[in-house]
């Protein structure tokens, strides 16, 4: 399995520091090393920015680095992790008037010791409520107390789907293969964003068969005649 993208370098309008954006897609946000990898090995190919899309890729992170051990070096848990991250994603639904849709037919747990649904839609609704406090009727579905239960719960259903989907995906590869890749990716994607200047294209490479990470800078020549 070979994932192959092109990316351009560019100031985030909002942070002030460089990114990378996938080529051809101006309108992303410029990434730095831990999310770039997210999008890239987490994240679906097919994936078209809608909200449940988000969790479907918190799924694949459970069944790469949640079984690949990415968490253990950490302080806090991986279901703690994607809880404290419900804020960004509802910020990301508000300013792209996105909606979670639910997820249908029958799901099934993740089989892994490391995350339990029932901990994890309590941390879920935990984080909502002390991150928005008063200010929960600014998006629609989770203005009440019930709302953000069905909220939590849906998406605690997306990232189960997307557990079982990510074991499809990289059925040939084990999780913790999967791990390594995504440390060495980010650090790779993090060290050349050091180097290089807005308006750089930058070419990765992530070959699983052959267990190589490669992160160039891209440089196009153009042959003059004497």
């Amino acid at each position: 399995m070979i994932i192959k993208r092109t990316f351009v370098c560019k100031m985030h309008d909002d942070y002030g520091m460089l990114g990378l954006v996938l080529k051809g897609h101006p309108g992303f946000e410029p990434l730095q090393g831990l999310t770039c990898t997210h999008d890239i090995l987490e994240h679906f190919p097919e994936d078209t920015g809608e909200l449940h899309e988000e969790f479907l890729a918190f799924g694949a992170m459970l069944y790469g680095r949640g079984e690949g051990g990415y968490f253990n070096r950490g302080r806090y848990t991986i279901a703690e992790n994607m809880a404290a991250d419900f804020f960004s994603i509802i910020n990301y639904a508000m300013q792209h008037n996105k909606v979670l849709i639910d997820c249908p037919g029958r799901v099934h747990a993740p089989n892994g010791y490391y995350f339990d649904c029932e901990d994890f839609e309590k941390l879920g609704r935990k984080a909502i409520l002390d991150e928005l406090g008063d200010s929960l009727d600014m998006f629609d579905q989770i203005s009440t107390k019930p709302k953000i239960r069905r909220f939590v719960h849906q998406a605690c259903r997306w990232i189960c789907r997307g557990f079982y989907k990510a074991k499809v995906r990289y059925r040939n590869q084990s999780s913790y293969l999967i791990t390594e890749m995504f440390r060495e990716y980010e650090k790779k994607i993090d060290n050349i964003l050091k180097n290089i200047i807005e308006g750089t294209e930058v070419e990765v490479t992530i070959d699983f068969t052959n267990e190589v990470v490669s992160v160039e800078e891209v440089f196009d020549f153009e042959e003059v005649e004497a």
